[in-house]
């Protein structure tokens, strides 16, 4: 691979092997790098899949996998809770934050409910 343009890249391809289809075989360490580079690079994962010759569904699985070794290692996970009083106090707000940063808030009984189910379609 070439190094275009300002952007990080890693400058060899390590492929441990080539199977019959021709599908290559990176190392771990290749992998890593590629992912934090795509990461850091601010493109979109198929322009940056395109920019450094690996395929697009390949480089999405090492992010994916990237993140849920991540998620793992940091000891983060979904927890389900129950609102005993289903009934909000004036002002009050249920506040829902998820890993990653994403939060939704609800303020009304409807808006606790579709929290409810909001958290219920995550869990599945």
């Amino acid at each position: 691979m070439t190094v275009m343009n300002e952007i990080d890249t890693p400058d060899t391809a390590t492929i441990i092997k080539t199977d019959t289809r021709g599908r290559a075989r990176h190392t771990a360490k290749f992998k890593a790098e590629v992912v934090d580079a795509c990461e850091k690079s601010g493109m979109s994962v198929l322009a940056f899949s395109r920019h450094c010759g690996v395929n697009y569904a390949t480089l999405q699985s090492w992010i994916k996998k990237k993140s849920a070794a991540d998620a793992e290692s940091s000891g983060e996970r979904f927890v389900l809770a129950e609102l005993v009083n289903q009934s909000t106090a004036p002002g009050g707000v249920v506040k829902l934050e998820l890993p990653g940063g994403a939060c939704a808030s609800a303020a009304d009984e409807n808006g606790v409910r579709l929290l409810a189910v909001l958290v219920r379609e995550l869990a599945r």
